[in-house]
């Protein structure tokens, strides 16, 4: 009778004792994604406020382009020109077209993007250009032209791009691509979201108009039902504006 007390006594012990030490790795593991997480946003803020502060750069506008989501997060495009370099289109270009006619394409060659300025502007991907001895060189879009764009009013920039997005997959990596170079930056953060503002900090719809860049990274401390979101915003004005 006394050894099955002490056994059951020291499976009690044991066993409690084994509940505390699940608590305790369980608030450990939290805290250590915690630290994880601040640490991933701090690093990644850095950086995400070095490319706004360039965005623009040599183009007609503030460079910025998003793509915001209800169900996903949200996706930032930052365009720079840094070599400052332009062309014209030689032909009228034609809404739907998946080329267009320019008069130097060699200033176009270095970089995967064009800035396309008439009464407003876009940005278009492009896959490659044709160099032309007698005539006017080619630029081939990864996309149809959304409009008709008349040559005598439209100016031609070449534009690098660099894309932050969080991947939509299992891993919900946070990423930067930058002319085709991807690297994922953090795996902690899976949340993006991006509040395009004017120079009083009230939110604006159209994203031409922004003066300020408020973006909030977060990731998810914990699993199942009990995780929580962890975020902060960081606030970048945006100094290009031609």
């Amino acid at each position: 009778m006394e050894l099955t007390v002490a056994m059951v006594v020291g499976s009690i012990v044991v066993s409690a004792a084994l509940q505390s030490q699940r608590y305790f790795m369980k608030g450990m593991s939290r805290e250590n994604e915690k630290a994880q997480i601040q640490r991933d946003i701090i690093t990644v803020s850095d950086l995400l406020e070095k490319d706004i502060r360039m965005s623009g750069f040599g183009l007609p506008g503030n460079g910025i382009k998003t793509v915001p989501s209800e169900v996903t997060s949200d996706e930032l495009f930052i365009y720079t020109n840094s070599d400052r370099l332009q062309t014209e289109l030689a032909t009228d270009a034609a809404s739907g077209s998946d080329r267009i006619y320019v008069n130097d394409a060699q200033v176009i060659m270095q970089e995967n993007w064009i800035c396309l300025k008439e009464t407003d502007t876009a940005y278009l991907e492009i896959t490659g250009t044709g160099i032309s001895g007698g005539g006017p060189d080619t630029v081939y879009l990864a996309a149809t032209l959304p409009k008709t764009y008349t040559a005598s009013a439209t100016t031609v920039y070449p534009a690098g791009c660099i894309y932050w997005h969080i991947e939509n997959d299992s891993s919900c990596y946070l990423t930067r691509k930058n002319n085709g170079l991807e690297v994922k930056l953090s795996a902690m953060l899976d949340t993006m979201n991006i509040t395009p503002k004017d120079d009083l900090g009230t939110a604006v719809n159209q994203i031409s108009s922004a003066r300020v860049l408020t973006v909030m990274f977060g990731g998810k401390v914990g699993s199942g039902p009990s995780a929580v979101l962890m975020a902060e915003s960081t606030e970048v004005n945006i100094r290009n504006r031609l």
